[in-house]
């Protein structure tokens, strides 16, 4: 008999501290110092903005873009941050706009006649971009879906850019354009819940300079970009 009681009282002795030990193991750490840094990745629809006279946009236009940003958070609750990254981008845009040389070697850039058929007239570009955001988030340290809103900048440079005019017995190939602005300036904004978020970008500097040739229009293109962006902590 003695013995039980000697069991039963070191059990209640050790029970309570087993169940204190499992509860310890058992709590979240929780991480006040917290970073939304976070991989994206987007899809969008291509609008061509500012266009020459005559020129039109045809078929579909698409962009895909892809990078990392690191997060510094400026307030204390975290919600308010600044955000620096570094991404690769890539667009392709049809329309009517020839895009060829003189045998010099000087650009020809002039929206194509109506009276002219082809089967193929496309430009693409691919960048390497590096965004700066201003970033809003009810995001707390225990909580992963949240609201936010992104808006800031990209800053760009055009790295690869090809074109190509096809008919039936010609096709014109294009990778080095004089008139091209390869730095590349544009308004992002952001918004949306947990991962998947609307996008809207919109270039502020015009893709080429100068004018039409032949003409005194200018050449300009701003793309508007709109569609989903991923992020991924």
């Amino acid at each position: 008999m003695k013995i039980i009681y000697a069991l039963l009282l070191i059990l209640s002795i050790s029970l309570p501290s087993l169940a204190q030990n499992k509860d310890k193991k058992s709590e979240k750490v929780v991480d006040s110092l917290y970073r939304e840094d976070q991989f994206y990745a987007g899809v969008a629809f291509n609008l061509m903005t500012d266009m020459p006279k005559d020129g039109s946009q045809s078929g579909f236009s698409g962009s895909f873009d892809l990078g990392f940003i690191r997060d510094f958070p400026i307030n204390k609750r975290r919600s308010l941050a600044v955000g620096v990254g570094l991404g690769v981008s890539s667009s392709s845009f049809g329309h009517n706009i020839l895009i060829s040389e003189t045998g010099d070697g000087q650009d020809i850039v002039q929206p194509i006649s109506k009276d002219i058929e082809y089967k193929n007239n496309r430009f693409a570009t691919h960048l390497v971009e590096m965004p700066i955001q201003i970033r809003w988030r009810s995001s707390t340290p225990e909580d992963y879906a949240f609201w936010r809103v992104y808006f800031g900048v990209k800053l760009g440079y055009i790295y690869y850019f090809n074109s190509k005019f096809e008919q039936d017995d010609l096709t014109i190939k294009q990778t080095d354009v004089n008139a091209l602005n390869r730095f590349r300036t544009a308004g992002f904004f952001s918004f949306g819940y947990n991962i998947v978020n609307i996008q809207i970008q919109y270039d502020l500097n015009p893709l080429f300079s100068g004018k039409v040739s032949n003409d005194t229009n200018k050449i300009g293109i701003k793309p508007l970009r709109i569609g989903l962006i991923f992020y991924i902590l």
